[in-house]
C-alpha cells in the first residue's frame, strides 16, 4: 500500500514539505538488483579522439533507478581551480583550504532518480547551503528503428527522440532486460538502454559493465537529502547568486589568502 502512495503521489503531485522524507528515504531503502556502468566519452569522434571520459553508474533497484555522474574529475577540477588563482604563491594554498572545505566529489555529482512507473525524475543539484531536488517530468516520442546489434552480449535495437535543443540523440536498447531505464534521464522504451549518442555535443555513453553480483558501494545514496523545489523555485534561487556558488567559494579563498 505504502508504495502504490508514493507512485500516485509522485504521478499528480509536485513533491515538497513532509512528502520529501518519504520520497527520499523509499529511494535510499530501494535495493540494488542490476548495477550498469556506463563509459562517458565527452568529444566523442570515435574510440581514439575524444576530450575526456568518465566511468558512470546507473543503479536498478525494484521500484526505480538511479543515475550517477561527475560533471569533470577531480583532478581537472583541482587543475582549473588552481589556473584560476593569479598569484603563483597562493595557487597551492587554495587549492589545499579548497579539498579540506570542500566534498569535491559531490559538488562535481549529478544525480537523475526515477520511478518506474512515473514520468517524472527527480535532479539532485548541491547548492553551499543544503542539497536541491528538482522534479520534472521527461517524456519522449521515440522513433524505433529496424537495426539491430550486439553490445555487452545482449542485442540491441536502435531508436531516436528529438530533445529539448531540437537535437536528435541516438539510443541503442535491449528488450532482453526489459526494464524502461537508461543513462541520464532516460526512459520509455521496452528495455534498457544500453548506448547513446548525440552527434551534436558528441557526448557517447556505452554501457561496458552489467551485473546482478558485484554492486558497488552507493556513496550518493548518503547525498538524498534536503528540500524538493520546483523548477521555478530553483530558477529564482540562481537569479539571487547561488547559481555560480562554486565561483565564489573559489573568490573568498583566494581573497582570504590575498590579506594573509
Amino acid at each position: 500500500m505504502k508504495y502504490i502512495f508514493i507512485i500516485l503521489y509522485l504521478l499528480f503531485t509536485n513533491p515538497n514539505g513532509a512528502y520529501t522524507q518519504l520520497v527520499v528515504d523509499d529511494l535510499k531503502n530501494d535495493s540494488t538488483k542490476l548495477y550498469v556502468q556506463y563509459t562517458d566519452y565527452r568529444n566523442y569522434v570515435n574510440d581514439s579522439i575524444f576530450s575526456s571520459v568518465l566511468q558512470t553508474s546507473l543503479f536498478l533497484g525494484q521500484r526505480s533507478s538511479i543515475y550517477y555522474y561527475q560533471t569533470s574529475s577531480s583532478e581537472e577540477y583541482l587543475k582549473g581551480l588552481e589556473e584560476s588563482v593569479t598569484e603563483q604563491k597562493f595557487k597551492a594554498l587554495v587549492v589545499a583550504d579548497f579539498q579540506k572545505k570542500y566534498d569535491l566529489e559531490k559538488i562535481l555529482s549529478v544525480v537523475y532518480a526515477k520511478y518506474y512507473f512515473s514520468p517524472d525524475h527527480l535532479l539532485l543539484k548541491s547548492r553551499d547551503d543544503g542539497d536541491v531536488w528538482l522534479s520534472d517530468t521527461a517524456v519522449y516520442k521515440w522513433s524505433l528503428k529496424n537495426e539491430f546489434k550486439m553490445i555487452n552480449n545482449y542485442k540491441c535495437q536502435k531508436a531516436s527522440f528529438t530533445n529539448s535543443k531540437l537535437e536528435e540523440v541516438i539510443v541503442w536498447f535491449t528488450e532482453e532486460i526489459p526494464i524502461s531505464s537508461g543513462p541520464l534521464y532516460l526512459s520509455g522504451l521496452p528495455g534498457l538502454i544500453l548506448e547513446y549518442y548525440n552527434p551534436i555535443s558528441k557526448r557517447f555513453l556505452t554501457a561496458t559493465i552489467i551485473s546482478s553480483e558485484h554492486i558497488p558501494v552507493q556513496k550518493f545514496r548518503n547525498w538524498l537529502s534536503g528540500p524538493i523545489v520546483s523548477k521555478s523555485d530553483y530558477a529564482e534561487l540562481h537569479s539571487k547568486g547561488l547559481k555560480n556558488f562554486q565561483q565564489l567559494k573559489r573568490m573568498m579563498d583566494f581573497e582570504k589568502f590575498e590579506k594573509q
